[in-house]
């Protein structure tokens, strides 16, 4: 893949900030294969851990190394609500 100003990152861990695993879990799929069909290389933070593991920045900072991730794209929804 050539160096490019629109695609600055390479391999990037995912995580979905659900109260549901298995929300998090077919949410960060979903990310993971839109980013793969970009071209960029992607973990999901669910495939790391497991329900029991808390979601909190000393469960998150291993996964990020253990992966080489170069970002961390992190997802919360505020609401489900729409208009």
């Amino acid at each position: 893949m050539s160096e490019s100003a629109d695609i600055p990152y390479q391999n990037v861990l995912v995580i979905a900030l659900f109260s549901s695993f298995d929300v998090r879990k077919k949410f960060e799929k979903e990310v993971v294969k839109q980013l793969s069909e970009l071209g960029i290389a992607a973990s999901r933070s669910t495939s790391m851990m497991d329900t029991k593991t808390p979601m909190a920045r000393q469960s998150y900072l291993p996964m990020v190394g253990r992966v080489d991730a170069d970002a961390v794209l992190v997802t919360q929804v505020g609401s489900l609500e729409s208009k």
